[in-house]
């Protein structure tokens, strides 16, 4: 493999909301959410998730933020980070 200065974020989440509780309820896994971030900071995501909290079928892609992860009576959440090397040029793919 070529060397590269470019990477993506893969990170898993650990979801507090009722869809997050009952997928780990069927898969018997913590992580049940996942984003995706170009920002080594990792403070900017993108994802395909829900556009409100309460509405399921309302969905679409989506910018999130670490505020987005932990909400209402959880000031924490569990991630997991997987820094992927990209190959030189693929960013402007992704």
């Amino acid at each position: 493999m070529s060397e590269t200065n470019d990477y993506i974020y893969i990170v898993l989440e650990c979801s507090h909301t009722f869809v997050g509780k009952l997928s780990k309820t069927f898969e018997h896994y913590d992580y049940s959410h996942i984003t995706t971030c170009f920002s080594d900071g990792i403070d900017n995501f993108a994802s395909f998730s829900r556009r409100k909290l309460h509405a399921p079928f309302d969905a679409g892609f989506m910018r999130e933020t670490l505020d987005c992860m932990a909400f209402g009576d959880h000031d924490t959440t569990q991630l997991k980070v997987f820094k992927v090397p990209l190959l030189p040029g693929r960013r402007e793919v992704i």
